[in-house]
C-alpha cells in the first residue's frame, strides 16, 4: 500500500548490500530465521506537518513495527529525502523490535535503551535519537544514503550525506 514512487524507493533501498542498514533490512526482508526476522510495515497516512515519518513505539500483534509516511508530502519531497526518512525510520523500527521482543537473546540495544528510557522519561523518539547519536547509527544512515544516491546517479559529497543523516534528529 505505498504509492509507486515510494515503492520504487523502498525496492532500491532493499538493494543496498553493505553496512548496518543493509543488515537491518535483511532482517526485515526475512532471510534469517525467527527471532532474527522482524516484521516492518510501511504505510502512508496523514501526520502532523512537522513529521515526514513516524514509527509507532509499540509493536502490533505478530511483532509488527509500523511506520507511517506522511501522505501530505507524496509528490513534493525528493527521492533522497524519502530515502533518508525510510532509512531513519528503519532504525526506529529495528530498535522498537529489539526493545519490545522479549524472546531475543542479544540485548545489546535493549540494555542501552533501558538505560536511556529511564533518563528520558519514556519518550521513545528521544530514547532512539540518543541511541542514534551514541552508537554507529548516524554513520550507517549516511552510508546507506550515499549508496542510494550513487545508485540513482547523484554525484554528491560525503558531507552532504552526513548532513542529511543528522537532519532527522532535529526534533
Amino acid at each position: 500500500d505505498l504509492s509507486p514512487c515510494l515503492t520504487e524507493i523502498v525496492e532500491d533501498l532493499q538493494q543496498i548490500a553493505t553496512g548496518g542498514f543493509a543488515t537491518i533490512m535483511q532482517q526485515f526482508i526475512g532471510h534469517d530465521t525467527y527471532p532474527l526476522n522482524y516484521n516492518w510495515k510501511l504505510i502512508e497516512g496523514p501526520l502532523d506537518p512537522d513529521e515526514i515519518g513516524l514509527t509507532d513505539p509499540d509493536l502490533k500483534p505478530g511483532y509488527i513495527a509500523i511506520t507511517t509516511l506522511n501522505s501530505n508530502y507524496i509528490g513534493t519531497s525528493t527521492d533522497l529525502s524519502w530515502a533518508k526518512t525510510i532509512i531513519h525510520e528503519a532504525f526506529h523500527a529495528y530498535l522498537v523490535s529489539v526493545y519490545r521482543d522479549h524472546t531475543l537473546q542479544d540485548k545489546t540495544y535493549k540494555n542501552l535503551l533501558d538505560l536511556y528510557h529511564k533518563q528520558y522519561n519514556g519518550n521513545a523518539n528521544d530514547v532512539h535519537h540518543v541511541a542514534f547519536t551514541t552508537t554507529e547509527i548516524i554513520p550507517q544512515i549516511s552510508m546507506a544514503l550515499q549508496q542510494f544516491g550513487e545508485m540513482r546517479g547523484y554525484d554528491l559529497s560525503p558531507q552532504f550525506y552526513d548532513d542529511m543523516a543528522w537532519s532527522g534528529l532535529h526534533e
